[in-house]
């Protein structure tokens, strides 16, 4: 066997074996990123049974969150809920650091109804160029 075609075979197999390494890694990622079927029901029942005894008025839940990134840090899923009178959409889940059930219904609806006093004011005086929602 000539000495280019030993190199050539090794490189071949160095580049296979990083080109078997990236599809792994790959792959692993893709799976990682999807979200876990039972676990999405599990925090839909915990999400109804917490509305039901905390409020009076209509909630609806319509989604579920995946936080697979870890940007929220205390809940891995958390079930999407609009408030039916307020239309304040806001988020209910398992706070892994309490061992509770909470939501954040009071933070959302707060920053609903600033947005809405400040909205106008600053529509007035920078137009509508900066808002977007």
């Amino acid at each position: 066997m000539s000495k280019t075609k030993k190199i050539s075979l090794t490189l071949l197999g160095v580049f296979s074996i990083i080109l078997a390494g990236v599809v792994i890694l790959l792959f692993s990622f893709t799976q990682s990123m999807k979200a876990d079927p039972d676990e999405e029901k599990k925090i839909r029942d915990q999400a109804e049974r917490y509305l039901e005894e905390t409020f009076d008025e209509g909630t609806e839940i319509y989604d579920v969150l995946y936080d697979n990134m870890g940007n929220r840090g205390y809940f891995e899923y958390a079930a999407k809920v609009k408030h039916e009178k307020y239309g304040t959409h806001f988020l209910v889940f398992f706070n892994d650091e309490t061992g509770e059930m909470e939501d954040t219904f009071l933070s959302d609806k707060w920053q609903d109804d600033a947005e809405k006093e400040i909205r106008p004011y600053v529509e007035k005086e920078l137009g509508d160029v900066l808002i977007s929602k």
